[in-house]
């Protein structure tokens, strides 16, 4: 059992959003467990489950001409539960591609659906 078992780390830093005078920024840190229901030769499925921390801070810079300028900020941070499934391609190399689908439980709850490369160490 322990065998179909992983650990997954993440750091995910999205790239700000500049709207008018206002900008986002918004990263997350995961820590997710992976139980492999299918282990093939070249293709991985499996079901995931963990912990997530996200933050998101807002800048706000209005230039009100000779009333001066307005400056504020302001960020939050919150912790959430994730729920999904991915898939691993193997292409027997050191790089593996992988496609996920995620369900964060949070405030406002997303979806994420990622996909990328795995390096194999």
């Amino acid at each position: 059992m322990l065998d179909n078992l992983s650990i997954s780390p993440s750091f995910i830093y999205y790239l700000p959003k500049e709207e008018s005078f206002i900008t986002v920024n918004w990263w997350e840190i995961n820590g997710n467990v992976n139980y492999y229901f299918i282990q093939d030769e070249d293709f991985h499925l499996y079901g995931l489950g963990g912990l997530n921390y996200t933050n998101v801070s807002v800048d706000a810079d209005l230039d009100l001409g000779e009333l001066g300028n307005y400056s504020s900020d302001a960020s939050d941070g919150r912790f959430g539960l994730n729920l999904g499934a991915g898939a691993n391609l193997d292409l027997g190399s050191n790089i593996m591609p992988f496609a996920e689908l995620k369900y964060v439980i949070i405030d406002g709850c997303q979806h994420e659906l990622s996909a990328g490369v795995k390096f194999n160490i």
